[in-house]
């Protein structure tokens, strides 16, 4: 049948007495309306698993910088409390040596 679905619909309510070739290609096209939504719900459901795994990814490759991140940064603080540290020392003994000098050299004020 070559008519639109709005003229089917038309033909099967003011068509008077009961039609059976209009109420099979309503049939017909109601059975491939179901077929093509089912595809796009099996796509639809397709591109949610695809996503849903990609996101999977994500959160666990994000998981990963995060962990390396955190690593390194405790790695910087060790040694830049190392550091601190030396520095400490060094400027303690910077302080003894210049003590010592100007003490060696009569200079040493009070």
């Amino acid at each position: 049948m070559n008519v639109r679905d709005d003229e089917l619909v038309l033909l099967s309510r003011f068509g008077g007495v009961t039609n059976m070739p209009v109420e099979a290609e309503i049939a017909r096209r109601n059975v491939e309306a179901a077929k093509r939504n089912e595809e796009a719900f099996k796509e639809s459901r397709s591109a949610i698993d695809r996503s849903t795994a990609a996101l999977g990814e994500f959160q666990r490759e994000s998981r990963i910088a995060i962990d390396r991140s955190t690593a390194a940064l405790v790695e910087f603080r060790q040694q830049s409390a190392t550091a601190s540290d030396r520095l400490e020392t060094l400027t303690r003994w910077l302080i003894a040596f210049t003590c010592a000098v100007y003490a060696r050299r009569g200079n040493a004020t009070d």
